[in-house]
């Protein structure tokens, strides 16, 4: 009987051993993932900084601004559809359309973007 004991004790403690293993692999995969997921996402946000800038830098974002302003009313219908979609005041795309739209339509685009504060 003592023999079967010990025989069945070594047996579960090989199978956690076995077990725990799988988890550290498990867990070094997952590791593994969220590393490559931020690498990815470092060069990507780099990727598309470098873009806007060299646009910038050549005048086509000055450019679009213009040919938006030329719009009219159109283009306060563009700012109040835009602000219903960023209409959190302390994010980035906020601030962003404030210039944007500033630049492109003048004082004027304040009427559109105070309408679309009460979205």
């Amino acid at each position: 009987m003592e023999k079967e004991e010990v025989i069945t004790t070594t047996m579960d403690s090989s199978a956690n051993i076995t077990n725990s293993a799988n988890i550290n692999v498990d867990e070094k995969k997952m590791l593994l993932r969220e590393r490559v997921n931020r690498i990815v996402s470092v060069i990507g946000f780099i990727i598309i900084y470098a873009t806007v800038t060299l646009l910038a830098i050549l005048g086509y974002i000055e450019q679009a601004a213009i040919i938006v302003s030329s719009w009219g009313i159109y283009a306060h219908f563009l700012c109040v559809i835009y602000f219903i979609f960023v209409s959190m005041p302390f994010g980035y795309g906020y601030s962003i359309g404030l210039v944007a739209f500033g630049y492109s339509l003048g004082w004027i685009s304040l009427i559109s973007i105070i309408i679309t504060q009460d979205y």
